[in-house]
């Protein structure tokens, strides 16, 4: 048990994860179980602790076990990270690495399609996962980083990157904010809705608007 000082900004955001990270209900052979909500254990107990509210998960999240446990939670996660009072470059970032994975799918797409196989998203999840869990100091973060941002961004730009460049490079090139970078990424990596091809819209068509940048994505 903790004693805690429950100001406004704790307890608006404990109110936004409690909204949309909810227990579920499991139905057993031998009855059913209440599952509570892995995301908002860890959530809480970094408000209890007057952290940042996604503080140390690449720490705690060291699994794929663990990841997928959190993972399981992704589009309560993604309102979570909208809805919650946060820095507007943690959340700049979040969208820059979402994105990053949407033009990664992307490109898994193509590749597949031209061989005639099943896009395999699910092996890029784990290895962006992996890579993530291999950064142990700010120099292996940067290298990882910019090696997954370039990845994403061969024929297509990053549209968050590429418009705040100078705001998250500045939190990626700190040498005290790498685990914080860190923890961000991993939990753009778990909070991502999309499902590979699905994450386009139902026209086949996408539009990504940058500044005068306009790339249309046709999906075959």
């Amino acid at each position: 048990m903790y004693v805690i000082e429950a100001n406004d900004e704790v307890c608006h955001n404990y109110q936004v994860c409690d909204d949309w990270l909810e227990d579920k209900t499991i139905e057993g052979k031998n009855g059913g179980f209440v599952a509570s909500s892995f995301a908002r254990e860890l959530i809480a107990e970094n408000l209890a602790r007057n952290q940042p509210w996604y503080s140390g998960i690449s720490e705690k999240v060291n699994s794929n076990e663990l990841f997928q446990k959190l993972a399981y939670e992704k589009r309560g996660l993604y309102q979570v990270i909208q809805k919650i009072n946060s820095d507007e470059r943690d959340k700049l970032f979040i969208q820059a690495c979402h994105e990053a994975i949407r033009l990664t799918n992307k490109q898994i797409y193509e590749q597949a399609n031209k061989r005639g196989e099943v896009p395999n998203y699910e092996r890029e999840t784990l290895r962006i996962r992996t890579g993530l869990s291999r950064c142990k100091n700010a120099e292996t973060f940067r290298e990882f980083i910019t090696d997954f941002w370039s990845r994403a961004r061969r024929k297509y730009p990053i549209p968050t990157l590429h418009k705040h460049w100078q705001d998250l490079m500045e939190l990626v090139m700190d040498d005290k904010q790498w685990k914080k970078a860190r923890d961000l990424a991993l939990l753009a990596l778990a909070s991502y809705k999309g499902k590979g091809i699905t994450d386009f819209n139902e026209n086949k068509e996408d539009e990504i608007h940058e500044d005068n940048i306009l790339i249309d994505v046709e999906i075959d």
